[in-house]
């Protein structure tokens, strides 16, 4: 008697478990297209999570995966099956992986009101190609690719890990995540928390409202960014940043750096050969440096400097002037001028 209602307890634990696992169980889509020497891969899509994986074979394989609530809907699901084709375009090929979605403005229209947009997972395997990806929503991991990549993705995490190949990215927002890579780097973003690891080759970067780290970038840097906070650390070669009210932080980092701020204040420890040219309007300057025997020639309208003493202030009718060399052995020079931001020498 005791076994059958321990019988019949173990049912009731196990069975409502048994039902939620098939309720959840995923339903898969995969294709296949012939791939050809030069062809370039185009993914386009709405929600979900994408990973490429490299592979020796001359085919890309497509797998696709839903939840099972969407493959319940039959009708619903035809509107946002996954299709792949074949195309040349001016004499390249090209393998479109496509969630098209609805085709009418109704079914879109009850899609957004009903938030039924299907989370759509794709694991892409494919030789080392060209890519480029439209996504509105969702994460992407590209690992050790050595190709061209083109990324626009509006909301989301993006990872990339390795190879070579110019990078191109827009992204709206989230998370961005570039760690060795060689090649040309286009970052644009409007509020992405970006973050750079040892990047060699030319960066162009663009972040409007967001924080921005490079570490260890080895190359040709253009930087603009509006708001948010940007950090610099270790890196070499030559920096050229544009601010409105970022807050910018340089440590350690070799080379020349150029840079125009509106209100955003600046720090910068530096060592080595100096050379920092620097203006603002209304943001402080605050330039460290270890034993730097550098030419000092600053000017502000109405900061003030905090400098060493044996630095003279020359004041003429519109601006104060400081020229003069610090009393350390690496050579080098500064160039900074402000408004009203105050000047400051450490």
């Amino acid at each position: 008697m005791i076994k059958r209602v321990m019988g019949h307890i173990l049912l009731l634990i196990f069975i409502p478990q048994l039902l939620l696992a098939a309720k959840t169980e995923a339903y898969k889509q995969q294709t296949d297209v012939p791939y050809f020497s030069g062809d370039v891969l185009e993914v386009k899509g709405f929600h979900g999570n994408i990973t490429f994986k490299k592979s020796s074979v001359s085919k890309v394989r497509v797998v696709a995966t839903y939840d099972q609530n969407f493959a319940d809907d039959e009708e619903y699901m035809q509107d946002w099956l996954l299709k792949t084709s074949r195309e040349h375009e001016n004499k390249v090929g090209k393998i479109l992986v496509k969630i098209k979605g609805p085709q009418s403005r109704e079914t879109w229209a009850k899609s957004l009101r009903g938030k039924k947009i299907p989370k759509i997972n794709l694991v892409i395997f494919a030789p080392e190609m060209n890519i480029e990806v439209f996504w509105r929503h969702g994460d992407l991991y590209i690992n050790d690719w050595s190709a061209q990549l083109r990324i626009n993705l509006q909301q989301g995490k993006l990872s990339v890990i390795g190879g070579q190949g110019s990078l191109h990215v827009e992204q709206q927002k989230g998370i961005a995540n570039i760690v060795k890579r060689k090649g040309k780097l286009d970052f644009n973003g409007y509020n992405t928390k970006l973050s750079l690891q040892s990047i060699e080759g030319p960066q162009k970067i663009s972040n409007f409202d967001g924080k921005t780290i490079l570490n260890g970038s080895i190359g040709h840097i253009t930087l603009q960014q509006n708001r948010g906070k940007v950090e610099i650390v270790k890196g070499e070669g030559e920096l050229n940043f544009k601010s409105k009210s970022a807050n910018i932080k340089i440590l350690n980092y070799l080379g020349s750096v150029h840079g125009r701020s509106e209100s955003g204040p600046i720090f910068a420890d530096l060592s080595g050969e100096l050379k920092f040219n620097v203006k603002t309007l209304e943001g402080a300057v605050k330039l460290k440096l270890k034993n730097s025997g550098a030419n000092m020639n600053l000017g502000t309208v109405e900061g003030n400097f905090y400098t060493p003493r044996y630095l003279r202030v020359t004041r003429y009718p519109y601006i104060k002037v400081i020229k003069g060399r610090l009393r350390g052995s690496e050579n080098g020079r500064a160039y900074i001028r402000t408004k009203s931001g105050n000047i400051q020498i450490l």
